[in-house]
């Protein structure tokens, strides 16, 4: 029922609109005939970290594979399922909780989001399963289908600060979706960890922090290395941490102890050293 695979025309639209960019010329060669929301999304998915073009073959790729799993083992509830199931099953979407829809229809939680996403209705009506795109060309289904999921993205980034969206982001972290902490301790020890991003659209993408050692590292899979860190925001891991604190190992690894002949290094000297090379690097620059 929903298929990405159209999904690859954006790529081509974002390389036009990159080279026009360096370039200096009209974005669209055909302006006349295309849309102003076609060229205000290709102008915002161009900087988008989640839309490049190797995640979009890669979207493309799976959502082939599970199409045809999915033949061989489809039962009558299939048919029922909804948009949000259907994005959140997807491979490489394994750190996405499921979006209540009553949270969605809720106007209030979706303020200053039609000012961000192009095809803001249209992409509403997808998420919550009320979708009418026949009079879509399938370019603009391809792009339709981007602003989409860039909006569920937004919109999950502020569930996850409700406390539903806590509970269901607690359930993921407790059965280690999210997988291990890459410290050796805490690897050891099995320290799971959570999905931590930035609050603002193309900044950075998703990384996990560590509650038990206290520091961010890099998804181990590469799949999860595209997701805009914007869809998870900066605060619900913490809120986490402070609503489920005695459930969770906070702070229990012990800080590596750097050691020089067997005597401990000063506190101070990865200060000291840091404040040298900046000197270095201001003398260098002066030059």
């Amino acid at each position: 029922m929903y298929d990405n695979s159209k999904m690859v025309h954006v790529a081509c639209a974002l390389k036009i609109h990159k080279i026009a960019v360096e370039t200096d010329i009209l974005p669209f060669p055909y302006c006349d005939n295309v849309s102003k929301h076609r060229l205000q999304l290709a102008r915002v998915l161009s900087n988008h970290a989640l839309y490049n073009s190797a995640y979009l073959d890669s979207v493309s790729k799976m959502n082939k594979s599970d199409s045809s799993s999915d033949d061989t083992s489809m039962s009558d509830d299939d048919h029922e399922m909804t948009w949000i199931e259907w994005f959140c099953r997807l491979k490489g979407n394994e750190f996405f909780v499921e979006v209540d829809e009553d949270y969605a229809q809720d106007d209030f939680n979706l303020t200053g989001l039609s000012q961000v996403v192009p095809y803001y209705d249209d992409a509403l009506n997808v998420i919550l399963d009320e979708d009418d795109q026949d009079h879509l060309g399938d370019d603009e289904s391809a792009l339709l289908e981007t602003a989409t999921q860039m909006l569920y993205g937004l919109i999950h980034s502020r569930f996850l600060q409700t406390n539903r969206g806590i509970q269901a982001l607690y359930d993921k972290y407790s059965s280690g979706v999210y997988g291990l902490c890459w410290n050796e301790h805490c690897e050891r020890e099995k320290r799971y960890v959570l999905p931590i991003g930035s609050d603002i659209v193309g900044q950075s993408h998703v990384n996990v922090y560590c509650p038990s050692c206290g520091e961010c590292y890099v998804p181990r899979s590469s799949k999860l290395q595209v997701i805009d860190g914007a869809y998870f925001g900066s605060s619900a891991s913490h809120i986490l941490t402070l609503q489920y604190a005695t459930n969770m190992a906070i702070g229990s690894t012990p800080s590596y102890l750097p050691l020089l002949y067997g005597f401990r290094l000063f506190p101070g000297i990865r200060d000291m050293i840091s404040e040298r090379n900046k000197q270095i690097t201001n003398q260098v620059v002066s030059k």
